[in-house]
């Protein structure tokens, strides 16, 4: 070989082994390099009441919906890779350029010989039918100019131009080949369809050509390895050995093939048989050089053999690539025809001629094709002649095959030019050749679903999964039977998959949730915990276990640390089914990448879990996209308990406020009971029944006793009991609610429930002795409550003394983290700095003035409601700050209008800012939240101030 191209054998046979190592990786990929997966996440929202609080008697809590996920996999539709097809077809082109090349050092009779064939490849591929370089369809012009453009420096280079080395004759092929494709006129993916499409049969012919030359070559590299050292007495039973296993294994799978048993051979794959057949015969070609020493020399030998097996296995790739199955099944029965019928004859011959010479241990792999008594050549004719009989054994089953993947391939092209009705009919013809073939059943199952025509599609998916299955068309088989209703045929579906492929994760988890919808928890854990994460995007199966499973708070901690967020999401709602507590926290560094359904349902279920301030912040975040109008609302209420459980009143009731305004009316008293609820925690019953009473009007019927709560809360009992007679109308189960408030006016023949009740409402009519004995059957959420209820009122009316008295009685029953308020107001209604632990406290140590009043007006501003501590705060900033006190008292007013101390103070410092006229108009709206006594006296307290006011000139 030239110069230029010494290197060129060893390039190839490198292009050639990548092109092998690419078919095997396709081969293995199987539907997965054509069909895709995807993930369908349904969000369930379920309805559950948390945050519990208690206000006496009543036990209250908070309505909101968690989520869980369910993710659940469908297969695509056949997807087109076209940059992969162009690779695949430029390897191919490569090796008939390489083919080309090589002809034009063959003698005159082979050239014209193969160039006759190519010829025929050429007007093959009907490339008028594309218009190629601009002509019309009917004109055979494009034909010719391709013709011309690769016989005429063909034929220069074999009888005219001799000494062009090899690489240059190569390289014009290809610049030829390039030139063809830039200056087509054609795009390149309707030239790769329609190459394809042309070319089908002339590379159905090379495959066998290629096979036939590849068969016997295992058998060759069996006596090889035997006879490489010289000596073996019993080489002659050890390659009989070894031959008849080979030999065995092709024949239990032709029988297998032929319908003849049911014997699987798990190790075995026509295909790696191929790819082990093609390295061997691409080694073995040093010792066949007696066959073509005449014709071509070893290193153009291998030249044409590792073009034409790159045409071959290119050709077998693309249709593993495309999940094109007739082609590659049809090759699957010539694999086996060839290599049992010529390996067969090869080991007769090989034994015929050879069994002394193997006896006496020569090394018989150096003679084996030299003329002996039984020809080489009546071997092959023989292999030839089995061939021909498995053929027609099978009713030229591997023919129909074919005929059914080209109708696939011409219905692929059709589909790109945007026939699609044509595609279907090329799809239904390539179902009656290759009759239940994967490729056509396919197609038009997935078209027939797009239609509309369930029970179409679930056919033909069926028919899919019958000769050469998927787990997708399991997959879509079940999918399809569960939306006509057909539960048992769905299951049985995905049962049968699993069958075939029992190690697949989405049949796997598939199958769980399936259990899981009938009910049957325990196949459904146990079916979703063979399933293996596929990734952080995919982790469907740890998703539906924890849908499913029981609780396990140490399996959870784990899960939720490795999880994606749609687990996350789904173990915060198992904790909060089982009222679970754990070592867990939030952390944002999750979120981001997620998908946003994962992210928004995890955000609601954290917000509802956790207590953390962030949770609101990224839920807000997280709702501005467009969502579901119910998962929209969900994620809002979950963010105004995440701002209640953080303290953030105000911000609670803001977010309230603006909600109740975006649901339907009769949705709204939802929230406006939710806003009743978190005033009447805050120990403002004068706002809280303004909700509800607003509810009720709403149609929510939570909303009546939450009112009759309020009442009593009011000390209003005449109204109470009003009520509770209007309660009992509605539902006699009230009724034990009416004798309780009854009973308030006695104090005999009470059992310990109704002194509860009594003392809890009336607790100033008792001495601290009385109070100290009752609430020793007492549980501790009641005492909380009371006491909250005592520091509060007596808070509100300056008791401070008597609330001294109180705490003494509370003192040995409650924590100290319940006193620290009270205790910190006490310490500045003395006079004094308090130094607790409480977070006012805190503030009031801080050295910076200005720190100091930016954290009182944060602090007053978080719950507006808690009347106490505002009215604290507001006297601090009035004496450092008069703006910044008027500000808080403004703010406060806003969220707690019916305060009538709130009202007072706001006057006053109103006054002593100069705002008589907001002062005036405040004092208006005193008239309608006070008494008459009331409003004198606090209105000569008015006038008295505004007289010194006057006097000093502060105006």
């Amino acid at each position: 070989m030239d110069r230029l191209s010494q290197y060129f054998p060893k390039v190839l046979v490198a292009l050639f082994i990548a092109v092998v190592l690419a078919f095997i990786f396709f081969h293995f990929q199987g539907y997965s390099s054509s069909i895709g997966w995807n993930v369908t996440t349904t969000a369930e929202s379920e309805a559950f009441y948390t945050l519990p609080f208690k206000k006496g008697p009543f036990q209250f809590s908070f309505q909101g919906e968690k989520y869980t996920l369910a993710e659940n996999f469908s297969a695509g539709p056949i997807e087109r890779h076209f940059t992969t097809d162009a690779v695949i077809l430029s390897v191919i082109l490569l090796g008939l350029c390489l083919m080309l090349t090589v002809t034009t050092y063959l003698s005159r009779m082979w050239f014209i010989g193969i160039m006759g064939l190519f010829i025929f490849f050429i007007m093959n591929l009907h490339l008028p039918e594309v218009r190629l370089f601009g002509f019309g369809e009917r004109s055979s012009v494009a034909v010719v100019i391709i013709l011309v453009i690769y016989l005429l420096p063909a034929y220069l280079f074999h009888a005219f131009i001799k000494g062009v080395d090899f690489g240059w004759r190569l390289l014009s092929f290809v610049l030829l080949s390039v030139g063809v494709i830039i200056f087509a006129g054609v795009e390149t993916i309707a030239l790769q369809e329609q190459f394809i499409a042309g070319s089908y049969f002339g590379m159905i012919a090379l495959a066998l050509i290629f096979l036939f030359l590849i068969a016997e070559e295992n058998v060759f590299a069996i006596l090889y390895l035997i006879t490489q050292s010289k000596g073996g007495r019993s080489n002659h039973v050890h390659f009989s050995v070894f031959s008849f296993v080979y030999l065995g294994i092709l024949i239990a799978h032709y029988g297998k093939k032929a319908g003849f048993w049911n014997l699987d051979i798990a190790f075995f794959s026509p295909y790696l048989l191929l790819t082990l057949s093609a390295l061997v015969a691409l080694w073995s070609l040093k010792f066949k050089r007696s066959f073509f020493e005449g014709f071509i020399s070893v290193e153009y030998a291998r030249v044409l053999y590792c073009s034409l097996g790159m045409v071959v296995i290119g050709f077998l790739t693309l249709a593993f690539s495309r999940g094109n199955d007739p082609v590659y099944e049809g090759l699957h029965y010539f694999i086996v025809y060839a290599h049992l019928a010529f390996g067969t004859m090869f080991f007769l011959y090989l034994f015929w001629n050879f069994v002394s010479p193997l006896g006496q241990g020569m090394q018989v792999y150096k003679i084996a094709y030299k003329s002996q008594s039984f020809p080489y050549v009546s071997a092959r004719l023989a292999g030839l002649a089995a061939i021909a009989a498995f053929f027609f054994l099978a009713n030229k089953e591997p023919f129909l095959l074919f005929r059914a993947g080209h109708y696939n391939y011409l219905g692929a092209q059709a589909e790109v030019q945007g026939q699609d009705r044509l595609a279907a009919e090329y799809y239904r013809e390539g179902m009656i050749y290759g009759y239940d073939n994967h490729f056509s059943n396919y197609k038009i199952g997935y078209r027939e679903l797009q239609k509309g025509d369930i029970s179409e599609a679930n056919y033909r998916f069926g028919r899919a999964a019958l000769r050469y299955p998927s787990p997708q068309t399991f997959v879509n088989q079940s999918a399809t039977a569960a939306m006509n209703g057909e539960t048992t045929p769905s299951l049985i579906s995905l049962q049968n998959g699993l069958r075939a492929f029992p190690d697949n994760n989405q049949l796997l988890n598939n199958l769980g949730l399936t259990y899981a919808d009938m009910g049957k928890t325990n196949e459904a854990v146990a079916t979703l915990l063979q399933a293996q994460p596929e990734s952080q995007w995919t982790n469907a199966a740890q998703v539906n276990l924890w849908k499913v499973r029981g609780m396990d708070s140490a399996q959870a901690e784990q899960d939720y640390e490795a999880g994606n967020l749609a687990v996350k999401a789904n173990i915060l709602s198992a904790l909060m089914d089982g009222n679970v507590q754990t070592s867990l926290s939030f952390d944002s560094t999750s979120l981001f990448p997620s998908y946003p359904l994962h992210r928004l349902t995890f955000l609601i279920n954290a917000a509802w879990y956790f207590e953390d301030g962030q949770v609101a912040r990224w839920l807000d975040q997280s709702l501005s996209g467009q969502l579901d109008e119910r998962m929209y609302w969900a994620g809002r209420n979950a963010m105004v308990m995440s701002h209640f459980k953080a303290g953030q009143i105000n911000s609670a009731l803001q977010a309230l406020d603006f909600l109740k305004t975006e649901v339907p009316a009769k949705e709204s008293g939802k929230y406006l009971n939710q806003m009743g609820l978190i005033a009447l925690s805050q120990h403002a019953p004068e706002v809280a029944i303004d909700h509800f009473e607003k509810a009720i009007d709403a149609g929510y019927e939570d909303a009546l006793l939450n009112k009759a709560a309020c009442l009593l809360e009011l000390g209003e009992f005449s109204k109470a009991t009003e009520w509770a007679t209007y309660l009992v109308a509605l539902d006699s189960g009230y009724s034990a609610l009416k004798k309780d408030i009854q009973n308030l006016n006695s104090t005999e023949n009470l059992t310990p429930d109704q002194q509860l009740f009594r003392l809890y409402y009336l607790y100033s009519t008792y001495s601290p002795g009385e109070v100290n004995a009752l609430l020793s059957q007492a549980d501790e959420q009641y005492i909380r409550s009371l006491w909250a209820k005592v520091a509060n009122e007596q808070l509100e009316e300056q008791n401070y003394e008597q609330l001294k008295t109180y705490r003494a009685v509370f003192n040995s029953l409650l924590p100290a983290q319940y006193f620290e308020e009270p205790d910190a107001l006490l310490a500045l209604a003395d006079g004094s700095v308090p130094q607790n632990d409480h977070t006012l406290s805190k503030i009031l140590a801080f050295q910076d003035p200005g720190e100091q009043v930016s954290a009182l007006v944060s602090l007053a501003g978080m719950n507006s409601l808690n009347e106490p501590l505002v009215l604290a705060i507001s006297k601090i900033l009035r004496a450092t700050s008069l703006s910044e006190s008027y500000d808080v008292l403004v703010k406060a007013i806003n969220f707690n209008p019916r305060s009538v101390a709130l009202h007072q103070q706001y006057i006053m410092a109103a006054l002593e800012m100069g705002l008589e006229n907001y002062a005036n108009d405040a004092m208006q709206k005193l008239t309608t939240l006070t008494t008459q006594n009331d409003y004198q006296l606090f209105y000569q307290q008015y006038l008295d101030r505004k007289k010194v006011l006057d006097t000093s000139g502060s105006w």
